[in-house]
Parts: C-alpha cells; structure tokens; sequence
C-alpha cells in the first residue's frame, strides 16, 4: 500500500469515528447521556430518598417562656432547669434549640458538669 493510500484510509476512519460521537445540545442532554452510560456500567446505583429538613419555627410555646423566665436570673444548669420546669432534660435541649435559634439564648459545655444556659444580652448602643 502507498503512504496516499493509507492517509486516505485513516481520514475515512477518522471521519467514520467523528460520525459516531454525538454531541450534546444542552446540559440537561449530557445529564441524561452520563445517566443511560452510568446505568449501562452499573455505576448508578439507586439512591435513598432525602429527608426533607422542617423549617424551625419561630412561635414559642408555654415551655418557651418558662425556660426564658428560669434564664432571667442568671445562667442555669440544664438538669437544674428540667427540675424547675417539670420537664425532662431533653425537652430543655429541645426548648434551648429553638431559642438559640432566635438567638435569644446561648449555650455552654462544659463536660460532665453539664450544659449551662445563658440568656442573651442584647447590644444597645
């Protein structure tokens, strides 16, 4: 075989091959491509369905107000603070989540000594 022979050879191989490959238009295209090649490899596997995060509400309840009032005096242990209550200490963890998420109460561990709680003072200019 001539050397012309061959280049012709390999450009209608390379023309052939360049037929072949499909192009995505769009993204969602390529998204759906890598999908069906994935599937086809046994790469993707099926996935859990995600839990859906709730908002954090920002009403509060009696136990809310209770706990703030308990805090007016002074930092409070959370043990401390179930007893006062009459509640259980993970109520208090529950009431002190919503409340540090308005920011009106912070909190402080302090290993085996338990859990503080402070309330939050407020900047005044």
């Amino acid at each position: 075989m001539m050397l012309e022979e061959r280049n012709d050879q390999l450009d209608a191989d390379v023309r052939q091959r360049a037929k072949a490959v499909i192009v995505p238009g769009s993204e969602d295209a390529y998204a759906s491509m890598l999908a069906q090649y994935e599937k086809r490899q046994g790469v993707n596997k099926p996935k859990l369905p995600r839990m859906e995060q709730k908002p954090m509400l920002t009403e509060m309840t009696h136990g809310h107000k209770a706990m703030l009032a308990a805090l007016g005096n002074g930092p409070v242990n959370r043990q401390t603070l179930a007893k006062m209550l009459g509640v259980s200490a993970a109520s208090i963890s529950d009431y002190a989540k919503r409340l540090m998420y308005l920011r009106l109460v912070r909190k402080q561990n302090r290993g085996e000594a338990g859990t503080l709680y402070f309330l939050v003072e407020k900047e005044t200019k």
